[in-house]
């Protein structure tokens, strides 16, 4: 249980009780958004940013990722390239100032996951 605004809240997902889930929690409510608690905090808040930059591409690309495994997702973010695992944060925390700057850092976790599982992903990058 997560007691927030006074009242319990339950995680049905383990994953979004990791620290980084629940900082993305917070940067969505921060953006006046409301977290679904049926999906990765963090996936939520990539698709809010890709939304915000106009990447449609990657706004369904997230959308596609809410019926991947969340441990699968978390797991993919945590991994070194190559597959060595070494509990990695999906983003430096320090560096997300604002719960707009974590927007920006998980969309970029995000797509580098789906560049990394599809090499040829479309990206906007330059």
């Amino acid at each position: 249980l997560i007691f927030s605004w006074g009242y319990a809240m339950i995680e049905p997902l383990k994953e979004n009780l990791l620290p980084f889930n629940q900082e993305c929690k917070k940067a969505l409510l921060g953006l006046k958004e409301h977290p679904n608690p049926r999906y990765l905090y963090s996936l939520q808040l990539a698709r809010l940013e890709a939304d915000r930059i106009g990447d449609r591409i990657m706004s369904d690309s997230l959308a596609n990722m809410e019926e991947w495994s969340p441990s699968l997702i978390m797991k993919e973010l945590t991994t070194e390239p190559g597959g060595t695992e070494k509990n990695l944060e999906p983003v430096n925390l320090e560096k997300a100032s604002s719960p707009q700057k974590l927007a920006s850092l998980t969309y970029s976790a995000m797509e580098d996951l789906l560049m990394r599982r599809m090499p040829n992903f479309p990206t906007k990058r330059v």
